[in-house]
């Protein structure tokens, strides 16, 4: 949208649009009720842009209060949330003496959060502040679908600086995404790289720490593993809701389940996939035959085997297919975690052992690929969620898939057993094996690419991504050797030579 057309969208300055007396049909007895209400000629701003006044932070933060009066801290903004569901997740704040963990909502104004029918939907029972440019009628009074009433905050009033200097700004950012972008012809290349080697070091053991975090909740290396593959099959969309699902059934209970079947039954249950009438094949659409017996079957096999168990099931809105590849969907997901368990594969028996052979094999990074090779049950030829046919094919999970979970899940977890065996040739193996995966393209590398230093080894991507993601994005430039090498060559361009 053009810097013009938003220009001409803006409210008026705060002073010349303040709350007014607006006389409404609300009746309190005999009494008519005078409110304080926005003008109603007030124009409405795009929503896009008081989402990026939150997560680029341009208000006063000694200013950010609830109605009530609590003072807001934004530890974490969030991350923004492309998909349904509120705007930010994961937001850190501290409200009054309270410190928060949950998701953001962000409206022009507290009468959206009805207008999008927010209060009938689950997923927004996660909110834990409700931010509003300006205050309505509605300001104070909102409900989660649960019936409790959450914090609200009023952008406007604690802006930082006029909103016309703030969509300058903002509009600035969106063509820079690097501070140091146009100067980036300045920086060494030789500098850069080994930056982005030693970010890539940093990252593999971030993640390996956070694995050993994690072993204690687990009870051992293998449950953890488990849980940790599950996560990465569900890719960023539904990470979280496949490592639930993973808590909630164990490793041992899947290794003991005896079939494929049921083991689907089990995994495709728990997730709360076989209570809808077109996972059980009886949809419009169903498909007949194979299909509605293969449903039949994981719903009898799931009454049976939860008959002893009494798990409790997840809800289905914990499950995303919006804006989802088809070969990403959940439930094709799901069916390719089941091949895991088949005889001989990777989770049946002996995982670690398995993993500790392949990475001393002559070709280790080939060998780690085929443990974690696996093809759905053949139902899954033709469909890729319950009840709707697809084109046939083979659907086994794909190359890219698996070199993302060997470097994001096998090879953090292999460093975890090389340092708590002080195994040191098999930490040295893992690095190998890290630079022996092709480079990614991400929407990451691609900024990089664009100023001229595409990746050239999976460990510059893995850099790359630690760079853009703890430095570039968080304005952290003096955290950068490539941001202090240009702040120092901007000083002595600055300070005169005669200066003391």
């Amino acid at each position: 949208m053009e810097l013009r057309h938003l220009l001409s969208r803006l409210p008026p300055p705060l002073g010349a649009s303040p709350l007014v007396p607006v006389r409404r049909s609300y009746v309190n007895g005999t009494q008519t009720t005078v409110l304080l209400e926005p003008d109603t000629d007030t124009r409405r701003i795009p929503e896009r842009f008081i989402h990026d006044i939150w997560a680029y932070r341009l208000y006063d933060p000694r200013r950010l209060r609830t109605m009530d009066g609590e003072e807001v801290t934004v530890l974490d903004p969030g991350s923004a949330n492309r998909d349904q569901g509120p705007d930010f997740l994961r937001a850190r704040l501290r409200i009054g003496d309270l410190d928060w963990l949950g998701d953001v909502e962000i409206h022009f104004a507290s009468s959206d959060w009805h207008a999008h029918a927010h209060q009938a939907d689950p997923r927004y029972n996660s909110v834990i502040l409700h931010v509003t440019f300006v205050a309505d009628f509605w300001t104070g009074r909102l409900q989660r679908n649960d019936g409790t009433t959450m914090k609200e905050v009023a952008l406007r009033p604690a802006l930082a600086m006029p909103l016309r200097r703030i969509l300058s700004l903002l509009s600035r950012a969106d063509e820079e995404t690097l501070a140091c972008g146009r100067r980036w012809p300045e920086i060494s290349e030789e500098l850069f790289r080994g930056w982005l080697r030693r970010l890539a070091k940093e990252k593999l053991a971030e993640r390996c720490s956070l694995m050993s975090s994690l072993l204690p909740l687990a009870g051992s290396p293998e449950e953890l593993l488990y849980r940790e593959l599950m996560r990465g099959l569900g890719y960023s969309k539904n990470s979280d809701a496949f490592y639930d699902l993973a808590c909630r059934v164990p490793l041992r209970m899947l290794r003991t389940a005896g079939s494929r079947t049921a083991v689907e039954a089990l995994l495709f249950g728990v997730a709360g996939l076989l209570d809808h009438p077109r996972d059980k094949g009886l949809a419009a659409n169903a498909t007949p035959g194979e299909s509605a017996e293969y449903c039949h079957q994981l719903s009898s096999a799931f009454d049976r085997l939860n008959s002893g168990l009494v798990l409790s099931p997840m809800s289905r809105l914990n499950w995303t297919f919006f804006r989802l590849r088809p070969s990403n969907f959940p439930t094709l997901r799901l069916a390719q975690a089941g091949g895991w368990f088949d005889p001989g594969r990777i989770l049946n028996d002996r995982t670690v052992e398995r993993l500790l052979e392949a990475v001393g094999a002559p070709h280790p990074l080939r060998e780690l690929r085929a443990c974690l090779q696996s093809t759905p049950s053949e139902y899954w030829r033709t469909h890729l969620r319950f009840g709707k046919q697809s084109t046939e094919q083979e659907r086994p999970l794909g190359r890219e898939r698996i070199d993302n979970l060997v470097r994001s899940t096998i090879l953090p977890f292999l460093l975890m057993i090389a340092r708590q065996s002080s195994n040191a040739g098999l930490a040295r193996s893992v690095y190998q094996i890290a630079g022996d995966l092709p480079p990614q393209q991400t929407e990451v590398t691609k900024i990089f690419a664009g100023l001229g230093v595409p990746p050239q080894t999976s460990i510059e991507c893995e850099g790359m991504h630690q760079l853009y993601q703890t430095r570039c994005s968080r304005s952290g430039c003096l955290g950068c050797p490539v941001g202090r090498q240009l702040l120092r060559r901007e000083i002595q361009t600055s300070v005169p030579a005669n200066a003391v």
